[in-house]
C-alpha cells in the first residue's frame, strides 16, 4: 500500500499503470494486513489524476519547425515541418492523415479554426494560406491570403480574439497587426529594435510589446499607454490571458503576473527560465516551459503548482490548449506532445 501511495503522491507522468500493476499485486496476496478500502482508495486517487496517463508522442524522421496546434475537439493535431509543409496528425495514434505543401517560406505559426474546420499558416514572408475539411473530413487548400506586413520580416503570430476575429501580428523593427480574413492592416508601429516577444489583448484594443521593459500601446489611438516593469532581467515572452485580466511575463529567473486593470505587479514565481505560456480557455491555469525541459501548470487561483509535466526537447517552441481546455500541445524540433488535461483538479 505504502508504495502505491508514493506513485500516487509522486506524481511522475505516467506513473498511473505502474500504480495499477502494484494494486493487482497487493490483490494478490493472501495476508491480514491486506487493506481492500485502501487500496480502492489509492485506485480511484489514480483514476482522477491527469499526470497518471503518459503523454501522447508525435516524432518521425521529420524536423519540425517547432510550431503545432491541436483541433478544437482534440482529435488531430498539425505539425509544422522545417520542409516548409504541414503534416495533420490524427490522435492518438499519430497516423499522418493529410499533408500540406505549397507554402513559400519557413511556417511561423500554424492554427485551426474555431470550429476545426479550416487550418491556417503563416509563413516568414508573409503568405498565409488556409485549407478546409469537407464533410467527410478530406482536406483540400481553400485560399491564399498575402498580408501587408510581406514587406517586414520577423516572427508572426496568429491570434484569435474573444469575438472570432483571427489577426496576425508581425514582430520586427515594424510590428504590425493584420486582419487574417483579406491581410488589411490594422495597425502598424514603428520601433527602433526588434522585441523579443508581442502580445495582442484579447478584445483587440491593446498591442503590449516586451524589449528590456513591456510597452503598451492602444490600437485604435496608435498611442502608447502603459510602460512597464519586471523585477527580472531578461524577459523572453509575454502573453494576455483570454479575459483579458492578466498579463505574464517570463524571464531568465521566473515569471511575473500583472493585472491590466493599471498593470499592476499580481504575483511573482522564481524558477528557472520560462519560455513559451498557454492560459487555459477559462484563466484560471498557466501553463508554461522552462529550460529545464518541464512544462509546469500553475494555479491562478491558488497561486499553487498543479503538475509538472516533461518534454524530450531541449526546447519549447510552442504550447498551446484545446479551445475546450482538454489538451496541451507542446512542440520541439523533434518531437509534440499531447497531454490529455481534462481531469485539471476542480478546486482550482
Amino acid at each position: 500500500f505504502r508504495e502505491i501511495q508514493a506513485l500516487r503522491i509522486a506524481r511522475q507522468v505516467g506513473y498511473r499503470e505502474e500504480a495499477w500493476s502494484r494494486i493487482t499485486q497487493a490483490l494478490t496476496i493472501d495476508t491480514p494486513e491486506r487493506n481492500l478500502n485502501l487500496l480502492r482508495q489509492e485506485a480511484v486517487g489514480c483514476l482522477g489524476d491527469f499526470v497518471g496517463l503518459p503523454p501522447i508522442s508525435v516524432s518521425g524522421q521529420e524536423t519540425l519547425s517547432g510550431c503545432a496546434a491541436i483541433d478544437p475537439n482534440g482529435t488531430q493535431v498539425v505539425i509544422a515541418l522545417a520542409d516548409h509543409t504541414l503534416s495533420l496528425r490524427r490522435l492518438p495514434d499519430g497516423q499522418e492523415i493529410a499533408h500540406f505543401a505549397g507554402l513559400v517560406g519557413n511556417v511561423s505559426d500554424v492554427a485551426f479554426s474555431g470550429d476545426g474546420k479550416q487550418i491556417i499558416a503563416v509563413t516568414t514572408n508573409g503568405q498565409a494560406k488556409f485549407w478546409r475539411s469537407d464533410e467527410i473530413g478530406r482536406w483540400s487548400a481553400s485560399r491564399n491570403v498575402e498580408l501587408s506586413s510581406a514587406d517586414v520580416g520577423g516572427r508572426r503570430q496568429i491570434v484569435f480574439l474573444r469575438d472570432g476575429t483571427a489577426l496576425v501580428v508581425t514582430a520586427a523593427r515594424q510590428i504590425v497587426l493584420n486582419n487574417l480574413e483579406d491581410g488589411s492592416e490594422v495597425i502598424r508601429l514603428e520601433q527602433v529594435r526588434e522585441p523579443k516577444d508581442v502580445a495582442v489583448s484579447p478584445d483587440g484594443k491593446q498591442i503590449a510589446v516586451l524589449f528590456q521593459d513591456v510597452f503598451v500601446w492602444d490600437v485604435e489611438t496608435g498611442e502608447m499607454v502603459h510602460n512597464i516593469s519586471s523585477p527580472f532581467q531578461n524577459g523572453s515572452s509575454i502573453l494576455y490571458s483570454p479575459d483579458g485580466q492578466y498579463l505574464v511575463w517570463g524571464a531568465d529567473e521566473g515569471l511575473v503576473i500583472y493585472k491590466t486593470d493599471g498593470f499592476q505587479q499580481w504575483s511573482v514565481v522564481r524558477l528557472d527560465h520560462v519560455g513559451q505560456f498557454a492560459f487555459s480557455p477559462d484563466s484560471r491555469v498557466l501553463a508554461f516551459a522552462t529550460i529545464t525541459r518541464k512544462t509546469k501548470l500553475w494555479s491562478l487561483n491558488t497561486q499553487q503548482e498543479i503538475a509538472v509535466l516533461d518534454h524530450p526537447d531541449v526546447s519549447a517552441y510552442s504550447l498551446a490548449f484545446s479551445r475546450d481546455g482538454t489538451h496541451l500541445v507542446q512542440s520541439g524540433r523533434q518531437t509534440v506532445r499531447v497531454w490529455k488535461v481534462a481531469g485539471l483538479p476542480l478546486s482550482l
